[in-house]
């Protein structure tokens, strides 16, 4: 298991992500990169089934991340004598493979580019149930990919509530500015929040959420300050 891991074919994609950021081999051009609150639980839920015993957690730690995986535990202290560990491991998955290597790739893409980063961080579970079909365990949840629906509008499942709404708009108005000007607040209509953009020292991070948008700074930095010290890599 890799953080931002697609198949490397030689082709299409010749490196390892991660790898390509740190080494500055990319199109020196803005970016829009970001992460949902729940990213692994799909994942985790989709390939566990049933509960996940406390052997089984540090088994998949160790998996996860064969050199650290005793740091692993020790950081992030599992709860006590709980008859299911696959929250605990949604949490550990989610920093690991998504927020932390997304943050780590958006420092190195801008030590190595001179242009803008704009980072968000989606954190809105959609009212209406269903729309996630035999993956109910993301019912009520912010799993992969729930912000696309609100990006694109294209909702197929209920009546989206005033807040969810206003949310899909904040978001429609950001991307389309982003596609006119390569700036989000940048367009025929201009933002209600500006949305700033990503440096090292100021950490500005675009929470989506309901009932309105926040800027968070240093957004899960001990955790993510933990991913860089052990690294990305498990060999």
């Amino acid at each position: 298991m890799k953080p931002i891991g697609p198949i490397i074919d030689g082709t299409d994609l010749i490196t390892q992500p991660l790898k390509a950021a740190t080494e500055g081999k990319f199109r020196k051009i803005p970016m829009i990169i970001g992460t949902t609150t729940e990213e692994a639980r799909l994942f985790v839920y989709g390939a566990w089934t049933r509960n996940l015993t406390r052997a089984e957690y540090e088994a998949a730690l160790a998996i996860i991340h064969p050199p650290h995986f005793e740091d692993i535990e020790m950081f992030y202290k599992p709860k006590p004598d709980l008859e299911d560990y696959r929250d605990d491991l949604c949490v550990v998955c989610t920093d690991f493979i998504f927020t932390c290597a997304n943050r780590n790739a958006t420092r190195n893409i801008l030590a190595n580019n001179d242009r803008a980063v704009y980072q968000y961080v989606f954190d809105h579970a959609t009212a209406t149930h269903g729309g996630w079909g035999k993956d109910s365990f993301c019912e009520g949840h912010v799993c992969h990919a729930e912000e696309l629906g609100y990006i694109f509008q294209n909702q197929r499942i209920g009546k989206p509530t005033l807040e969810e709404t206003q949310l899909a708009n904040s978001m429609l108005l950001y991307w389309t500015n982003f596609a006119y000007s390569l700036e989000p607040n940048i367009g025929r209509f201009s933002p209600v929040l500006t949305w700033p953009n990503y440096a090292s020292n100021t950490s500005a991070t675009m929470h989506f959420l309901t009932p309105k948008n926040m800027i968070f700074h240093d957004y899960r930095s001990t955790f993510c300050n933990f991913w860089d010290s052990v690294g990305y890599e498990q060999n």
